[in-house]
């Protein structure tokens, strides 16, 4: 009787195949992405936490301030007849905005602590000067031939008034006018304060030029923002943050910025925002949507780190698998999958000591225990498995590299495409390179191969 002789492929064989590692290693990288996304997902908690610090220091101090106005609120008591000739007397509102703003500002910075997270805020000063030009009756009511100037208000429009530490009088035309709260305003102009001006002065409003200037002491957070609210808006900030970020609107025409703080001008005429300087709708239309200012950016976000690192996690697995099957195809040793999800598992570990160390030291420290705590777990386990001193030093080496370039990655936002792809084409090239003697079909290395 003849002896069967087996189809089926030998486990050396399988084992020993590379073309099913490579499939394997790809596998296990995929799967990998699982504990990757739970960390993704822990990061999003954390940052939730650190909004529910952020807006819970700003309900105690001040939110996000923009200042908008001031601007002259008249109302006017119109009479005419209704639909039956009967006579009848109606009011009208009409929002005024000065033909020239000047705002000075400066702001003082610190960090204030909810926990383990850590806000900007700001007190700032601001001066604030403009003046209004006379226009006609008939440009301020609108079908209204004898209207009748009842009381006219000074509006000014903050998000948050609780931030208000001083408010002087305002001088109007050589007169000093206390504010009182509330606008008497709907929609965005309703948060602020007002100020009533005398009826004596109601007649010159339409004859005369009018000028004014007030000073405020104000507090916020995150936030500082001006609203084109006049003919022409002059806007100059000072502030002592090292690292603003000027957003909105419009951006300003000149600015500095230094290890010592900032300062930032801007100019914007009434032609640049589709908004008329006389407006007799209500609610007033809004202005706060072109609004343009400075955000206290905080330039070393751990979580902001964390999350770029993470975007790269996959490619960080995948190429120190391929390191790993690199010494494997150079030597008699051969790793079991959980050998190389180990491996994986400890990569994976990093970044969650990268986040939760972040929070507590900052970024660079942060990133130096983990990579280093990572490197050194590594690289003792592949001498262990691997069996080779210098093979395990020349894995480390690389590690050091990887996680080099990872941290090049997420800290160069612009250069971070041009940077991945550099390592990406060099790591290619060397698997190309460290490969190009394997036998695919079954073989480790082909016989003639140097």
């Amino acid at each position: 009787m003849e002896p069967t002789v087996s189809t089926r492929p030998s486990l050396d064989g399988i084992r020993n195949s590379a073309t099913l590692r490579l499939l394997m290693i790809g596998l296990l990288s995929i799967v990998l992405l699982l504990p990757l996304a739970m960390v993704r997902g822990l990061l999003s908690e954390r940052r939730q936490l650190r909004a529910v610090a952020a807006a819970s220091i700003a309900s105690g101090w001040a939110g996000r301030q923009t200042l908008t106005g001031p601007a002259l609120v008249l109302r006017f008591a119109c009479a005419g007849f209704d639909e039956k000739g009967r006579p009848r007397t109606w009011r009208r509102t009409t929002m005024v905005l000065p033909d020239r703003l000047d705002v000075r500002a400066r702001a003082t910075s610190e960090l204030r602590r909810r926990g383990i997270h850590a806000v900007p805020v700001y007190q700032s000063e601001f001066e604030v000067a403009g003046e209004f030009t006379p226009k006609p009756l008939p440009d301020l009511v609108v079908d209204c031939p004898d209207a009748t100037l009842l009381q006219a208000d000074l509006a000014l429009a903050l998000s948050d008034p609780r931030g208000i530490e001083r408010l002087d009088q305002v001088d109007w035309a050589g007169t000093a006018l206390p504010w009182q709260s509330g606008t008497g305003l709907d929609g965005s102009w309703s948060s602020g304060v007002s100020a009533r001006l005398p009826r004596e002065q109601l007649a010159s409003l339409i004859t005369a030029r009018a000028r004014f200037s007030f000073e405020l002491d104000l507090r916020g957070s995150d936030r500082l923002s001006m609203a084109p609210a006049a003919g022409t808006t002059n806007f100059e900030l000072t502030g002592d943050w090292p690292s603003p970020s000027f957003d909105g609107a419009f951006l300003p025409r000149q600015r500095e910025v230094g290890a010592s703080g900032f300062h930032a001008a801007w100019t914007v005429s009434s032609l640049a925002r589709p908004v008329p300087a006389v407006s007799t709708c209500e609610p007033p239309p809004a202005l706060d949507g072109w609004s343009f200012g400075v955000t206290w950016f905080v330039a070393a976000d751990g979580y902001l780190m964390v999350e770029r690192s993470l975007k790269h996690g996959f490619l960080f697995v995948l190429l120190t698998f391929l390191v790993f099957y690199l010494f494997e195809l150079g030597g008699e040793a051969r790793l079991h999958p959980v050998q190389y999800g180990l491996v994986g598992g400890a990569l994976c570990v990093f970044y969650l000591l990268l986040l939760s160390l972040c929070e507590q030291y900052g970024v660079g420290i942060a990133y130096s225990a983990a990579a280093t705590a990572s490197t050194i777990q590594i690289t003792l386990y592949a001498r262990a498995i691997l069996g080779a001193r210098k093979r395990a030093l020349v894995l480390g080496a690389a590690l050091v590299l990887l996680y080099a370039g990872l941290y090049a990655l997420i800290g160069a936002e612009e250069l971070a495409l041009l940077i991945g792809s550099v390592l990406l084409f060099a790591a290619l090239g060397a698997l190309m390179w460290r490969t190009r003697a394997v036998d695919w079909s079954g073989q480790r290395l082909r016989p003639d191969a140097t």
